[in-house]
């Protein structure tokens, strides 16, 4: 988790975290996230995640507070594939988005009056699991880091 103070800090941020696990410049973006400014030298592209691609940033559509967990919804421009693909997922998330409990999200989705996506995701953390011999594996379904970025503003 990095708490930045507006959009404007979310390129730096990333950029950061990206050296901090020395991962490439190039990004996957969420089309969601087209107007963040990304430093010098950092490839964007604004697509569905392939898998050579080592980093992905998304918006979400809720966090909630009690679990910890990220709520993603599938859509033209935030593909699942964003956040399950790269090893790296880089999630953009607003305060206002910060909701107490799980049943929150569901209250907020019935409030914006829309139809439910095709799929909607719940993340609580980095792939893991021990079911290879009781040895934990990271990655194996999902990325190996998960990276919040907390915007204070929003």
């Amino acid at each position: 988790l990095a708490r930045v103070g507006s959009l404007a800090e979310v390129g730096p941020e990333v950029a950061r975290f990206v050296a901090s696990v020395n991962a490439g410049q190039r990004l996957c973006v969420s089309a969601a996230l087209a107007g963040i400014d990304w430093p010098p030298g950092f490839a964007v592209e604004h697509r569905a995640a392939q898998r050579d691609d080592q980093t992905s940033v998304t918006p979400c559509f809720a966090a909630i507070a009690e679990s910890g967990a990220i709520v993603t919804l599938s859509g033209r421009d935030t593909p699942s594939t964003l956040n399950f693909v790269p090893d790296n997922h880089i999630v953009v998330v607003r305060r206002s988005q910060v909701l107490r409990h799980f049943e929150d999200v569901w209250a907020q989705w019935r409030a914006t009056g829309r139809p439910l996506p095709r799929s909607v995701n719940i993340i609580s953390g980095p792939s893991r699991t021990a079911d290879i011999e009781q040895t934990i594996q990271l990655g194996a379904h999902g990325p190996r880091r998960l990276h919040i970025l907390l915007l204070a503003a929003g």
